[in-house]
């Protein structure tokens, strides 16, 4: 592959891994409809993929589950080094946030995803007009897979789980107490349950704006960068109690 002019600041340049061709060309296809999207770089595997990602610096990767949780390794060997080829591309191209495509949802998929760094896992069948949304949300810095896992229970407790399970150092520049008001113990008691934004605000009957101002406040109260990690945080000082199902 052989670099072409550098983008400009208000396009993005996107990269599809997709083994399937049916598949790697229609998301291509609907992503070139995107007014953002300056070009699309097509790879049908790993190697194709590492050189678009040294050559190419995309500012948005796709990768379909079925190469994303597929055992690579970088030296060759079969036996030796071998991870799941979205940790290699995340290190290979650390600047890039990796959106995992798939034809089903999968709860496995989802923690892996979000264990490894993806912004974002999205169904095949998502419609043009939500997958341009979130592309724009990605190349931002915002990573959507959390609201995804919070609207998982199962996904939702071995995160919790896996916080859990961390020595205590992992947490020592969080503040010892720091109060919500009652209206952001409501906010954040209803995305322990895993509702959306929307959903919260009809619960509450405020706006969604409103919520989404209450998120940012609680987030920067507890200093911590999403919703996963509030709930988390919660969770142990034992402010909120996990939803049964």
């Amino acid at each position: 592959m052989t670099a072409e002019p550098g983008h400009t600041a208000e396009t993005i340049t996107t990269l599809v891994i997709e083994s399937v061709p049916v598949f790697r060309w229609g998301l291509a296809t609907v992503l070139e409809r995107c007014a953002r999207v300056g070009r699309v770089i097509q790879a049908d595997g790993p190697e194709q993929a590492l050189e678009a990602c040294d050559d190419l610096s995309p500012d948005v990767i796709y990768v379909s589950s079925a190469v994303a949780f597929l055992p690579y390794s970088q030296t060759g060997s079969t036996t030796k080094g071998e991870q799941e080829f979205i940790r290699v591309l995340r290190k290979r191209s650390p600047k890039s946030p990796v959106v995992v495509m798939t034809v089903a949802s999968d709860d496995d998929e989802i923690f892996q995803a979000l264990r490894m760094g993806a912004a974002d896992y999205l169904l095949y069948t998502v419609e043009p007009a939500l997958l341009f949304e979130r592309l724009d949300a990605v190349d931002s810095g915002t990573y959507l897979i959390n609201e995804t896992v919070t609207a998982r229970p199962a996904v939702a407790r071995r995160v919790i789980t896996q916080f859990n399970q961390l020595p205590p150092e992992n947490f020592e520049n969080i503040q010892l107490f720091v109060p919500l008001s009652p209206r952001e113990m409501q906010i954040l008691d209803q995305v322990a349950r895993g509702s959306s934004n929307k959903e919260i605000a009809r619960t509450l009957e405020i706006s969604d704006q409103t919520v989404k101002n209450h998120i940012t406040s609680i987030l920067r109260k507890l200093q911590v960068n999403d919703r996963t990690q509030a709930v988390v945080y919660a969770l142990k000082k034992g402010w909120l109690k996990l939803p049964q199902e």
